[in-house]
């Protein structure tokens, strides 16, 4: 059941949702990590050149924006029962103000956040021993004690070690720059400007909570940590309110669309740093994002397109940023709602719930300075999913009906096999048989639950061939070769920046894990068994010279600047 239309999303912040809709996402974000999505994800962001592009120019706001929406629409097709999934937002600034309040007992992330608890859960009876180094994608390595907790339980890093890392959410304090009075600051003095209100929020509190958190979310590779996604949710939140508390109902485009389409000297209000002016010179919010050609030392760099990524890159719409800006539209009428002011479309067919941090809109709309509009043009939408799903349970199995759903897979795998492969080929079918028994062997009980649930083993192992535990089963399919098990290698998108053409592009290909399903409860979760995680090669494309050179400019970019 979707909200309203197939074509509406309505996003709703984490508390709120009925521990259905809570038990779905957790299964949703698994499920990406185990086929190697969500590391795909993590591997663009923390490529070097795009991460310059979406964190030292006023791209900042748009590309996340992008980046979100292309995740939510990922998860949305992992499979049926995800369809109509919303990505989640945060409401960090009402945890701060219990944080601050002395009635409540919480005095940090871990004690104050349900949503930190449920998304990676804390380390507990981690000490200063283990305080220890993760890398992820692009060789990222951050410091931190490590979590594995729901949904995390599959993600493994570069090095084929459990889990990724934080600082200890149960000591660290959400920062005054989450304050509801710090966000009513940033309304009330950006000075009507879109661009000033972009670069103090990014700078402000989207950089305090990552950098408070810690561990990945400080670094380029912070999309490993599950809360990156529900955080940037909460950001982009933030700037359809600002859209709303200027937006004047006028015929033609307001000062919140003009500022963006005509400002001049945009070079020098966009490109923060000298690197951003060496990589994005002619800066434009109606050029390719993700096609970049720029020059250093006269040398062309190709960056890459993540619309050419086999694997995710067709999550991903739009060339361009001139389409972004806005979640309401006067101009095309398909999927109107109707608001307390006039009519309005939804650009990109996603919406916040009416009461989306309820304590900062009563506090925009009775602050003229902050808000003009008094947020007038709120979309009201009838959360009829929402009301729905308040009832529903998810499914649950015994471990003696889980022996029967295994007994059943296996029956239809050999079967399959033994339709599939010619007569007298006894020993690939064995051979077959022992590596899904071993996939088997290693999944615990929740993640064979949420097999049951969306039928999944016949799909991943039997058509497809996923070895979701590689050291463990991977060996057992001898007669595969390792680029078809749809292994990427984490090494580096970086390392692909080649100073070449096009036509050396190299060919991506998808990486797999594994993971189980999680409680509401702000309880921390560790599982304990013991999994390893694919690694693939380097794209045989990239030659040994351009290798030598794109390492030079990456390190180059490393001395000069210093990205979180």
């Amino acid at each position: 059941m979707c909200d309203t239309s197939p074509d509406l999303r309505i996003r709703r912040e984490w508390s709120t949702l009925s521990p259905y809709d809570r038990a779905l996402y957790l299964d949703a974000v698994e499920t990406s990590i185990e086929r190697g999505y969500h590391q795909r994800f993590v591997s663009w962001h923390a490529t070097l050149p795009l991460h310059l592009f979406a964190h030292e120019t006023c791209a900042f706001f748009l590309y996340h924006r992008r980046y979100t929406l292309a995740y939510e629409t990922m998860l949305r097709s992992l499979g049926t029962r995800y369809a109509c999934l919303s990505v989640p937002f945060w409401d960090v600034f009402s945890e701060r103000a219990a944080q601050e309040d002395g009635t409540y007992d919480c005095r940090s992330y871990g004690a104050c956040s349900p949503i930190v608890h449920d998304l990676g859960g804390t380390a507990e009876d981690a000490g200063e021993d283990d305080w220890t180094y993760r890398r992820a994608a692009n060789n990222v390595r951050e410091l931190g004690w490590v979590h594995d907790g729901p949904p995390m339980q599959g993600y493994y890093d570069a090095d084929g070690k459990k889990g990724f890392v934080r600082f200890d959410v149960l000591v660290e304090r959400i920062p005054p720059e989450a304050s509801r009075e710090a966000v009513l600051d940033l309304f009330a003095t950006s000075e009507n400007s879109t661009l000033a209100f972009w670069r103090k929020l990014q700078f402000g509190t989207h950089d305090r909570v990552h950098d408070t958190i810690g561990g990945f979310m400080r670094s380029r590779a912070s999309p490993v940590d599950p809360v990156f996604i529900p955080w940037h949710a909460t950001v982009d939140l933030l700037g359809y309110l600002w859209e709303l508390c200027h937006d004047n109902d006028d015929d033609d485009a307001d000062d919140y669309e003009t500022e963006l389409l005509m400002a001049e000297d945009l070079d020098g209000r966009c490109l923060y740093t000298n690197n951003a002016k060496q990589f994005y010179g002619n800066f434009s919010f109606d050029h390719e994002w993700y096609m970049n050609e720029s020059n250093i030392d006269g040398g062309s760099i190709w960056i890459g397109d993540i619309y050419d990524d086999p694997l995710i890159g067709h999550f991903f719409s739009n060339s361009n940023a001139s389409n972004l800006w806005r979640l309401q539209d006067r101009a095309n009428k398909t999927t109107t709602i109707m608001g307390d002011g006039p009519s309005r479309t939804l650009r990109h067919g996603y919406i916040y719930n009416n009461d989306a941090l309820p304590m900062l809109q009563r506090m925009l709309k009775s602050n003229s300075d902050a808000c003009p509009t008094s947020l007038r043009n709120f979309i009201q939408v009838d959360d009829t999913i929402r009301k729905h799903n308040q009832n529903l349970t998810a499914p649950t199995y015994s471990d003696a009906e889980l022996v029967t759903i295994q007994q059943g897979w296996m029956e239809r795998a050999i079967g399959h096999w033994s339709a599939a492969l010619e007569d007298g080929n006894d020993n690939a079918v064995e051979t077959k048989k022992r590596h899904a028994e071993c996939v088997l062997r290693n999944m615990d009980h929740d993640t064979l639950e949420r097999w049951a649930i969306d039928d999944a083993f016949v799909s991943e192992i039997v058509m497809n061939e996923r070895s979701v535990f590689s050291s463990s089963c991977k060996h057992l399919l001898t007669n595969k070769p390792e680029a078809e098990y749809g292994n990427l290698s984490l090494i580096s998108l970086d390392s692909v920046a080649l100073v070449a053409s096009p036509s050396l592009r190299p060919s991506l290909v998808p990486s797999t894990s594994k993971h189980p399903s999680s409680s509401s409860a702000p309880t921390s979760t560790k599982s304990e068994e013991s999994v390893s995680r694919n690694t693939g090669s380097v794209p045989a494309a990239t030659m040994p010279h351009q290798i030598v050179i794109a390492c030079i400019v990456s390190i180059w970019i490393i001395l000069s600047a210093k990205w979180h």
